[in-house]
């Protein structure tokens, strides 16, 4: 058994080859001949880590529009659960998923919650009971379809909570190889939706991996391009800029030149606007 972070840094590998495939449709009055890469053409990428947020309690990210209404009709956990994933909406999916894992993330960390306050303020920890209500076991066991069901339409936050999970659900894989292989194939088109929808870690990923990856598709132009929309979408999304992804474009600015940092720029808004134009955009 090993933890998710090493098992999903195969996943990265797949993110190299879709980071070049969505570059690729960028606008064509965006993006030079001489960037534009075919996936057909490239060699195996190698194994790259990236930048991952610290992993927080599944509930404190906020609840959806769906589920608020839901707790305003004074519905039980699990009657909550089960409307939100009967809805088929992506969005739900997630709230749903969000409600179990916060039952779940409750459990895994009580003993360390009961002996640890601070634990208990910084990661908003509340009871098993109050948690999980009267969530069924099956709704707990079952929480993964819910969640690859919006990570596949890339539901902004259920793309990493999916590559967080792992294969096999709780952070953890047994390495079953044709297990963990699908489940790459399937984290990498997530990634690409997750990016589409103006989903910060997903595009940071990509960054990362055009930063990063296999010097046959490695280019700091396209991870420049993917780093300014990620700090326009933070800006958006949350007011103000990160200083660290500042800090990320003025590296890749000073190393790519002057040029070449106008236009993948110049991409980068165009990939802001690709996702703002998204129906899942609201979802932020």
């Amino acid at each position: 058994m090993k933890p998710i972070w090493m098992t999903f840094v195969g996943a990265g590998v797949a993110a190299v080859l879709l980071a070049a495939v969505l570059y690729s449709r960028l606008p064509e009055s965006a993006t030079p001949q001489k960037d534009r890469t075919s996936a057909a053409s490239m060699t195996a990428p190698q194994l790259v880590a990236y930048p991952r947020a610290d992993n927080p309690a599944p509930g404190k990210a906020g609840t959806s529009a769906p589920s608020e209404a839901m707790q305003k009709q004074h519905l039980t956990k699990s009657a909550e659960v089960d409307t939100l994933l009967k809805t088929g909406d992506p969005k739900a999916a997630f709230a749903a998923y969000k409600i179990v894992a916060t039952c779940v993330f409750s459990r895994t960390h009580e003993a360390r919650a009961l002996n640890d306050p601070r634990f208990v303020v910084k990661r908003n920890w509340t009871s098993p009971a109050e948690a999980c209500g009267d969530l069924s076991p099956g709704q707990i066991a079952s929480r993964m379809e819910g969640l690859g069901r919006a990570a596949d339409a890339g539901v902004p936050g259920s793309v990493e909570a999916f590559a967080l999970e792992g294969p096999e659900g709780n952070g953890w894989s047994n390495y079953n190889p044709a297990l963990v292989a699908a489940w790459e194939e399937r984290a990498k088109a997530q990634m690409g939706a997750g990016a589409r929808n103006g989903d910060r870690w997903s595009i940071s990923t990509l960054a990362t991996n055009f930063e990063q990856g296999d010097p046959a598709i490695r280019d700091l132009t396209k991870a420049l391009a993917y780093v300014s929309a990620q700090q326009e979408i933070t800006v958006l999304q949350l007011g103000q800029p990160d200083p660290n992804v500042g800090n990320w474009i003025a590296r890749l600015t000073n190393q790519v030149g002057p040029e070449k940092a106008k236009v993948a720029i110049e991409q980068g808004k165009q990939l802001v606007a690709q996702a703002k134009a998204s129906p899942l955009w609201s979802a932020q």
